[in-house]
């Protein structure tokens, strides 16, 4: 881990950590890390703002990190970026990056956004292959920072869910808390002509592939809809 970065913002403390991590690990793994992270830093300051920048270990992107963060604060809408995660694959760069906006936007005004941010990174470095942009508002954020949930929990979902062809789109996805587990709700897009039992196996795998990322997972309810 590098040195972190303490900023007072907004009458908060803002905490910048470099993270660098074996470039072999999984996204499931990287993830998993980076929330054990973020609780560790709760732990001794709760109201922080953190912000995690991932790398692959000795790759010194530190750059690129800087050259991303500030393509993103530089376009018109955006109010700043918080996760940004770069990964190596095979000789290429992949970057997820958290965008905040603003929580009146429209859709389609976010969605230019995040086209934007998109394109200028990957302008700005050849090697970078692909970029996926997350958006959240404020109040998405301090909801996630509030209650130790991330937003990556729901970038996990995703991640999970590609795994089944049967699944065509996820939609709807949220997590609240209750007590000291979590209560999460999701709409999933079916092909009219799948089987039963294919929905219903996709349905299971995805709810044990969450339970056993997520202990703390109290119910899931899976609603499904024809595409």
């Amino acid at each position: 881990m590098g040195r972190p970065r303490l900023r007072l913002s907004a009458k908060r403390v803002r905490v910048e950590l470099p993270v660098s991590l074996d470039e072999n690990l999984g996204f499931e793994h990287t993830h998993e890390v980076g929330l054990r992270i973020e609780r560790e830093v709760r732990k001794i300051l709760p109201y922080a703002r953190v912000i995690l920048r991932t790398e692959p270990l000795k790759s010194n992107l530190e750059n690129t990190w800087n050259i991303i963060s500030k393509i993103t604060e530089r376009i018109p809408g955006t109010r700043g970026i918080t996760n940004i995660h770069l990964q190596k694959v095979g000789a290429h760069l992949t970057a997820d990056v958290n965008v905040e906006v603003g929580a009146n936007m429209t859709f389609k005004q976010a969605y230019a956004i995040s086209q934007e941010v998109e394109k200028r990174i990957k302008a700005s470095n050849p090697n970078i292959s692909e970029v996926s942009v997350h958006l959240e508002t404020a109040s998405d954020r301090l909801g996630r920072e509030s209650t130790g949930t991330s937003t990556e929990l729901k970038l996990y979902i995703s991640h999970v869910a590609r795994r089944s062809p049967e699944i065509k789109k996820l939609y709807g996805v949220k997590v609240r808390r209750i007590g000291n587990g979590l209560y999460i709700v999701l709409r999933g897009r079916f092909a009219e002509n799948v089987k039963m039992r294919k929905t219903s196996e996709s349905s299971n795998e995805l709810e044990r592939s969450l339970r056993s990322m997520y202990p703390n997972i109290s119910q899931i309810v899976i609603k499904k809809v024809p595409v």
